[in-house]
């Protein structure tokens, strides 16, 4: 699916994991997000918007999702973002945080907990930290073994 089908098929209280670059950081990871307010059309342009918030930091700054002419833009309260890539969540559990061919890296909404999916087998990680280590020692294994 596309960001515009993605779009138009959010309702209020939809969850939705959102990969994007801002100025202060690239994209390296979803972030999970809830729609707190459904579409309004705001501006004197009449844009259509969508206020989302964050998951684990409900009363954070709000985040927005922008249809301007069919481009979907987004913004961190008054900040652009670019958007690298869209899912809307089916799990109830789990939010993905990272996918490749090789791996599926996951967060656990009741605990917080990093799940990392490979060679069918779970790996269970307090801290991104030590999930996003075992990813690259085992993107460095697949790499040699693939040499």
């Amino acid at each position: 699916m596309n960001k515009l089908d993605i779009y138009n098929n959010l309702d209020k209280g939809d969850r939705i994991q959102i990969k994007y670059d801002s100025c202060i950081r690239k994209g390296e990871r979803y972030h999970s997000f809830t729609v707190k307010k459904g579409k309004t059309l705001v501006g004197k342009r009449k844009v259509e918007r969508i206020t989302l918030v964050n998951i684990f930091n409900p009363k954070g700054v709000k985040y927005y999702l922008y249809n301007d002419n069919d481009n979907i833009n987004m913004a961190i309260g008054d900040m652009a973002a670019s958007i690298v890539d869209m899912i809307k969540n089916t799990s109830e559990t789990e939010n993905i945080i990272n996918t490749t061919d090789s791996y599926t890296l996951t967060q656990s909404i009741a605990s917080g907990n990093f799940i990392l999916y490979y060679d069918n087998k779970e790996y269970i990680h307090a801290d991104y930290e030590l999930a996003n280590a075992q990813i690259k020692s085992i993107e460095i294994v697949h790499y040699t073994l693939n040499k």
